[in-house]
């Protein structure tokens, strides 16, 4: 069983400072509001915490990088009023329910995931490969948990991508999803989890056209495919068309130029 429910008070207060000093596409836009509203609801004082530069993206937490960190005593009242017992609980769900999907033995069977859970947290779950560990927020979905962990056991295969750190983010998503679709070595394996993939990394109605320059973009920088069928995945995406998507993860679509997909899946099989 890979993945193994844990409970961290460093990390999780790290996740805490660092959703209320930066924007960063992993965090949850509407922690610093909640924070806000439970410090007035018990007559706290706001936050008053600046940036740290050691801690800049939910990845720098969960390596061990713990500055002394600010806001303790607040987060400590947190962390004993609930939030430790409640992510705990939702970490043992999550793990649980993580091991029981396939991963087409992508995940090395002598290593296991640190599983915590944290309302700092995102849409997508942020996992590294070193030491293993992944985060996610309590409404994640067990699918997103195991692709975001084969894609940090993948980062550091892919050749160096000009890329954002969101675009980047969906560029290993996606290839995680067609190197577990490879490894499965049937074209329906995946289907099932491909509302998931989508509700997950795919766009609000909103975002739609920041999402299109977004696919755009990266295939300028990093992948090796015909204007036309950029065009075709990009509008797909947007409007979350699973068809799309499908073709998208079958394809190896995400694939970078110069990087053999099929040869890094054989190589862990």
């Amino acid at each position: 069983m890979p993945f193994v429910a844990g409970n961290h008070l460093g990390i999780a207060n790290a996740l805490h400072v660092l959703a209320l000093t930066r924007r960063h596409h992993a965090l949850a836009s509407g922690y610093a509001r909640e924070d806000a509203r439970l410090r007035s609801a018990l007559r706290q004082p706001p936050a008053r915490l600046a940036p740290d530069d050691a801690l800049r993206s939910p990845e720098d937490a969960l390596a061990g990088a713990l500055p002394t960190l600010g806001d303790q005593a607040w987060f400590a009242t947190r962390w004993a009023a609930g939030e430790s017992e409640g992510m705990a609980a939702h970490a043992a769900r999550l793990a649980e329910e993580a091991n029981a999907l396939p991963h087409g033995g992508l995940l090395p069977a002598d290593a296991t995931v640190l599983t915590l859970v944290s309302p700092a947290l995102g849409r997508a779950p942020v996992s590294i490969a070193s030491p293993w560990c992944a985060v996610a927020s309590p409404r994640a979905p067990a699918i997103a948990l195991v692709l975001s962990a084969v894609a940090a056991g993948l980062a550091p295969a892919l050749p160096p991508l000009d890329l954002e750190p969101r675009e980047a983010a969906l560029l290993q998503a996606m290839l995680a999803a067609s190197a577990i679709h490879i490894a499965l070595a049937t074209d329906e394996a995946l289907d099932p989890w491909l509302p998931t993939i989508a509700a997950t990394w795919l766009p609000a109605p909103s975002d739609v056209g920041i999402f299109m320059a977004t696919i755009h973009r990266i295939a300028r920088q990093a992948l090796d495919q015909p204007p036309g069928e950029v065009d075709r995945i990009a509008s797909g995406l947007a409007v979350r068309r699973i068809s799309r998507l499908q073709r998208a993860v079958r394809r190896g679509f995400f694939s970078p130029r110069g990087f053999d997909l099929e040869a890094w899946v054989r190589a862990r099989l």
